[in-house]
């Protein structure tokens, strides 16, 4: 009686820890659709359906999708989404840096402005080449405590 009730206790246990591990993939695996759907329609020129699908995963903390919509707001050229720098800058803030925690008194925007401000200033990947555009995001990211930034500034006045 005794062994079949410990049986029984654990075969809970057993279906709990199961179900809510089932419940996590499968949220896990409705961020990922969502997050891809959100790409698929950014390089398919649909961008504010890009946006409308990123966004609430952004909402939700989700740094790589925030990280994107910083990026096509910086753009302002992405499937028709207008340019808008405050929203960018928002959006990039709640991505942070990649890959790092920020450096003390850091702005989280700062690395992400820097290599906006480089793309710009290269005509690198996706960004035409303008000094103008290179030299307000390389302000604002050396403004929020990027060294790089400072240093690409400092080389660009010599």
């Amino acid at each position: 009686m005794r062994m079949r009730r410990t049986f029984i206790i654990g075969a809970l246990v057993l279906f709990v820890v199961l179900a809510a591990g089932g419940l996590w993939l499968l949220r896990g695996n409705e961020r990922n659709r969502q997050f891809d759907a959100g790409l698929m329609a950014l390089k398919e020129d649909r961008g504010q359906d890009g946006v409308r699908t990123l966004e609430p995963l952004a909402r939700a903390g989700d740094r790589q999708a925030a990280g994107i919509l910083g990026e096509v707001y910086a753009l302002g050229t992405i499937a028709g989404v207008p340019k808008n720098d405050e929203l960018a800058v928002r959006w990039l803030r709640a991505a942070g840096p990649h890959g790092r925690k920020p450096r003390p008194g850091e702005d989280p925007a700062a690395d992400a402005e820097y290599w906006i401000g480089r793309g710009y200033a290269e005509g690198d990947g996706p960004y035409h080449k303008d000094r103008v555009e290179s030299r307000k995001w390389l302000e604002r990211a050396a403004k929020g405590g990027s060294r790089e930034a400072a240093e690409m500034l400092n080389q660009q006045q010599k």
